[in-house]
């Protein structure tokens, strides 16, 4: 991550269950500068199809996205308090990790 993310994350509250909103719209931010975040809302909208046979341009934008979804899953585990962890501990990405705190509401 870079200095200005680091930056950012320290700016973040903590997720603790009961601050969601304004959790949500500052992680929004940082997700937006690392540019996860239209990744994460793709990964979260099921209706698109998935291609069948993918091009080699296709498979490096998929090895990309997976890269940003990694991202924004460490964005994610390091701005939530300590007792969230158990919502969020067996996601293996961030559109993962996010849909499972909102499902938490």
């Amino acid at each position: 991550m870079s200095s200005v993310t680091n930056s950012l994350l320290g700016s973040v509250p903590k997720f603790t269950g009961d601050n969601y909103h304004s959790w949500k719209f500052a992680i929004s931010m940082v997700l937006r500068r690392t540019g996860a975040w239209d990744i994460l809302l793709d990964k979260l909208d099921e209706s698109k199809p998935a291609s069948q046979k993918k091009t080699r341009s296709e498979e490096k934008d998929d090895k990309d996205k997976a890269s940003k979804l990694d991202q924004a899953l460490t964005t994610i585990g390091l701005t939530v308090d300590t007792s969230q962890y158990q919502y969020i501990e067996n996601c293996s990405d961030g559109a993962k990790a996010w849909k499972a705190l909102m499902d938490v509401l």
